[in-house]
C-alpha cells in the first residue's frame, strides 16, 4: 500500500511541475511522504514568481536544507526528471483524468473499497484514452483533498462580475425573472402530444438569438435525427412535412433543395445553424456520452429528448425509478462542472391531467417528479388547451412555470404554428388561463343540467 501511495504522490508531483494549473489543484497536504511534501512546497513556492510557467524540475538542483547541505541529492532530482518526462502527460486533458485517478489511489483502505468499481474502470478508460470519460467518471466519488476555496466575500463579489446569467430571448421570462442562470437545469414537461419538442426547439433558437456566442446541442433520443431535420426545415425555410412526402418526383425534390441551401445561406439562418449540433439517437447513450459531446463542442445549453430513455452509465437495473434517479444526479454534475444550461424533456404520467377538470398540469403529474422537483433549478409545463377542450382555439399554447428557483411562477401565453415549429407571443391577445377552468365548468355545469 506505502509503495502505491508513493507512486501515486510521485504522478501529482510531476503533474505539479508540467501544468500550472495544478498549483490550485493538488495541496501539499495530499502527499504523505516527508521528501515528496517538501519538493512540493518548494514548487509551490518557485509558483509564487512564475505563476504561468511550468517548473522545471532542474530547479531542485542546488537547493539546501536548513543545515546548509544538499536538500535533495542529484540522483533523486534525476530520477524524477526521467520519471516525468516519461509518466506525465502532456495534455492537460489527459492530467486531469490521471489527477482524479491518483487522487482517488491516496484515499485511506475503506474509502478506496468504496470507489474500487469507479477507480478500476476509470482506469481501463485511461488505458484506452478516454481522459473525458475517465474523469467524469471519477467526479463521481468524494475527495477529501479539494481545490483551495475562496473566502464568501470574494465569492460575493465574483457573482456580480462574473454573472452566469443570460437572456432566454422569452420577453414574459426575461422582463419577469431577468433570464436564466447557466450550471442549471430546466425541465420541460407535457402530456403527449402537448408540442414538447416543438417548444423546446424554439426555446432553444430564442437562446441561440439573444446570446450570438451560444453554442448548443440537441439530444434526440426518441426521433431519428432526420425528424428534427425537418423540423428544422419547417422553422427556418417554411417547408412543412407534408410538402416533403408529397414531392414525390425528382424535379420536385431538386426544387425543394435548391431553395432549402438558398434560405440557409442567409446570414441570419446559417448563423444559428453553425452553432447547433444535432445528435441521433444512435450517437450517444449515457450522460458520460452527453458529457464527451458537451465538451468536444464547448455548447453554453442542450437539450435532451427524453430523459428516461436515457441508458444507465454504470450498472444495469430492472427498475426505472433508480436509473433515472442517477441519470438526473450525473447531468446536474455534468451542468456544474461544464457551465452548461440543460433542457430535459419529461412525459406527464398516463392519465393524470385527463382526470383533472381544467387539464391544466401540475408539478406532481410528471415522471419521477420527486428528482426532477428536487435537481431541476426551473420546471416549465407545456399546455395546448385544444387537445383536451373542443371549444378552445388550436392557436392558443401556453408555457407555465411549475417552479423557478428565484421568484414566484409565471405563465406565458403564446400563439402557436405546429406545422412550421413557430411560437409568436401573445401578451394580452390569448386568453388568461382561468379562462380555461371558466368556460369548461360553464359547459360542464350546462351539460349535467339537460341530464
Amino acid at each position: 500500500m506505502k509503495q502505491n501511495h508513493q507512486h501515486s504522490e510521485a504522478i501529482l508531483l510531476g503533474l505539479l511541475m508540467k501544468h500550472p494549473i495544478m498549483q490550485d489543484i493538488i495541496h501539499p497536504d495530499v502527499f504523505l511522504t516527508p521528501q515528496y511534501k517538501s519538493m512540493a512546497l518548494d514548487v509551490l513556492q518557485w509558483y509564487k514568481q512564475h505563476t504561468d510557467v511550468a517548473a522545471q524540475p532542474q530547479m531542485l538542483f542546488g537547493l539546501v536544507n536548513d543545515k546548509g547541505g544538499e536538500k535533495y541529492s542529484s540522483f533523486t532530482v534525476q530520477s524524477l526528471i526521467d520519471f516525468i518526462e516519461k509518466s506525465i502527460p502532456k495534455t492537460e486533458e489527459e492530467a486531469h483524468g490521471f489527477l482524479a485517478y491518483h487522487l482517488a489511489k491516496l484515499e485511506d483502505e475503506r474509502h478506496i473499497a468504496a470507489i474500487k468499481d469507479i477507480v478500476e474502470q476509470a482506469y481501463k478508460e485511461l488505458e484506452k484514452g478516454e481522459y473525458n470519460l475517465a474523469t467524469f467518471m471519477l467526479k463521481q466519488a468524494p475527495f477529501r483533498f479539494e481545490a483551495k476555496q475562496e473566502d464568501t466575500a470574494t465569492l460575493m463579489l465574483k457573482s456580480v462580475e462574473e454573472s452566469n446569467g443570460f437572456k432566454t430571448g422569452i420577453k414574459v421570462i426575461d422582463d419577469y425573472a431577468g433570464g436564466w442562470y447557466k450550471g442549471n437545469l430546466l425541465s420541460l414537461c407535457g402530456d403527449t402530444g402537448s408540442q414538447k419538442t416543438r417548444a423546446s426547439l424554439w426555446i432553444l433558437f430564442n437562446i441561440l438569438k439573444a446570446n450570438p456566442s451560444f453554442k448548443a446541442v440537441y439530444f434526440e433520443k426518441e426521433m431519428m435525427a432526420k425528424d428534427i431535420g425537418r423540423m428544422l426545415l419547417a422553422y427556418f425555410v417554411g417547408i412543412k412535412n407534408d410538402h416533403i412526402i408529397k414531392a414525390s418526383t425528382n424535379i420536385e425534390k431538386e426544387a425543394l433543395k435548391i431553395a432549402i441551401k438558398a434560405e440557409c445561406e442567409k446570414p441570419e439562418v446559417k448563423d444559428i445553424l453553425d452553432r447547433i449540433t444535432v445528435i441521433a439517437p444512435t450517437d450517444f447513450s449515457t450522460v458520460a456520452d452527453m458529457w464527451k459531446i458537451i465538451d468536444n463542442t464547448k455548447a453554453n445549453v442542450w437539450v435532451l429528448d427524453y430523459m428516461s430513455l436515457l441508458d444507465e452509465d454504470s450498472k444495469s437495473t430492472g427498475e426505472k425509478a433508480y436509473t433515472v434517479m442517477d441519470n438526473m444526479k450525473r447531468i446536474k454534475n455534468m451542468v456544474h462542472h461544464t457551465g452548461s444550461f440543460g433542457i430535459i424533456l419529461n412525459q406527464l404520467r398516463k392519465g393524470t391531467v385527463e382526470q383533472r377538470i381544467n387539464k391544466i398540469p401540475l408539478m406532481d403529474d410528471i415522471e419521477w417528479s420527486g428528482d426532477i422537483k428536487k435537481l431541476s433549478a426551473y420546471v416549465l409545463a407545456t399546455f395546448y388547451p385544444s387537445n383536451y377542450h373542443t371549444h378552445a382555439s388550436p392557436d392558443y399554447f401556453y408555457l407555465m412555470s411549475l417552479k423557478n428557483r428565484d421568484k414566484k411562477n409565471y405563465t406565458v401565453p403564446l400563439l402557436s404554428q405546429p406545422e412550421y415549429v413557430r411560437f409568436e407571443e401573445a401578451g394580452d391577445q390569448a386568453p388568461d388561463m382561468m379562462n380555461w377552468i371558466r368556460e369548461y365548468q360553464k359547459l360542464k355545469e350546462k351539460k349535467e343540467s339537460f341530464t
